[in-house]
């Protein structure tokens, strides 16, 4: 029996290189999210981070749909909410163009989830590198 093309019956929103979730997202598309039997391999020099305790899911949407996974360059995967609107996010580690020249060519992208990226609060006092900034006794220092 051929592999036929997933149904794509889901939207789901996509945020690029760390946006905030608090943006309108960058693109929605419809897609089919499932944690099926799926076998990838990756190349030598690709690093998978650990997945949470959650484990692997695979997100495919239909070809020319631009999910971007982790990139040994510095480029931040994606961040994607599945379904739209549900309040669960998910990190795209891994997407690439799957069947590519068939009639069922669709992208494949490997997601593990995690906490919404949010931005910090307007009150707080941030250090260079984005983290809060802290008094002795480890209390936040707020503008006041």
């Amino acid at each position: 029996m051929p592999y036929r093309l997933p149904t794509f019956n889901v939207r789901v929103n996509v945020w690029h290189d760390g946006h905030f979730v608090t943006d309108t997202p960058d693109i929605t598309p419809l897609a089919n999210f499932n944690i099926g039997k799926r076998i990838g391999r990756m190349l030598e020099g690709e690093i998978l981070p650990a997945p949470s305790v959650y484990g692997y899911a695979w997100l495919l949407t239909p070809i020319g749909t631009a999910i971007v996974g982790d990139r040994i360059d510095g480029v931040v995967g994606d961040c994607v909410e599945v379904p739209q609107g549900s309040g669960l996010y998910y990190h795209c580690v891994w997407s690439d163009r799957s069947a590519l020249g068939f009639s069922n060519e669709h992208v494949a992208s490997l997601l593990y989830q995690i906490p919404p990226l949010l931005p910090p609060p307007l009150d707080h006092i941030l250090m260079e590198d984005g983290s809060d900034l802290l008094l002795e006794d480890g209390s936040l220092i707020l503008m006041e």
